[in-house]
């Protein structure tokens, strides 16, 4: 990536625009995007965009590429003593494609209640579900059982009977007494601190 002073901030500022618009501007627009007065200015700022894969262009037009949408992430940090953050270890995330690899079959939860805390899934997280991917004992699901949804590890008894279990010693094993489906696989879960 450039070490440009004036190209990070412009990409700051279209990262911004399209957080809020959710498109990509014209080149009309992004001449208030980025506070210039030339459209051979944003037209560089394109051809860089392309250079550095944050967009491509077709046919149609310009494109953003998942690359404009993500954010450093850094190998490792220790929690007990305090190391600084190199760019060496520094690589780039698209928060998308991290938790959403087949958006077609996925869809966001929110949690209620704490029947699930101690496998570290806390009461308001949001959990990213694969509707798609096959349950296997041993993974947390969202599942309907006598016509409820629920949300706890799927377990097998004894090689025959499915149950789910919640992982939290305050909640009893869940049993079908009818029917139990699993809707689909928790992949991943992200909360808020503010």
């Amino acid at each position: 990536m450039p070490k440009s002073s004036s190209f990070e901030q412009y990409l700051a500022s279209l990262k911004k625009y399209m957080f809020k618009h959710r498109q990509l501007p014209s080149f009309e627009v992004m001449l208030s995007v980025l506070g210039v007065r030339s459209k051979s200015a944003v037209h560089h700022f394109f051809q860089q965009l392309i250079e550095y894969g944050f967009i491509t262009k077709d046919d149609s037009g310009y494109e953003p590429t998942g690359k404009l949408f993500s954010l450093p992430a850094f190998e490792s940090i220790r929690a007990w003593f305090p190391t600084v953050p190199t760019e060496e270890t520094r690589s780039d995330i698209n928060i998308y494609d991290y938790l959403v690899p087949n958006p077609d079959w996925v869809i966001l939860v929110k949690v209620v209640w704490d029947s699930m805390k101690d496998a570290g899934i806390m009461q308001w997280d949001m959990v990213v579900v694969d509707k798609n991917k096959t349950a296997q004992p041993g993974d947390i699901v969202i599942a309907e059982i006598d016509g409820e949804f629920t949300m706890k590890y799927l377990e097998k008894e004894k090689k025959k009977w499915l149950f789910l279990r919640p992982w939290n010693p305050h909640y009893m094993d869940l049993f079908p007494k009818k029917s139990m489906s699993v809707v689909g696989v928790v992949t991943g879960t992200f909360r808020s601190y503010t």
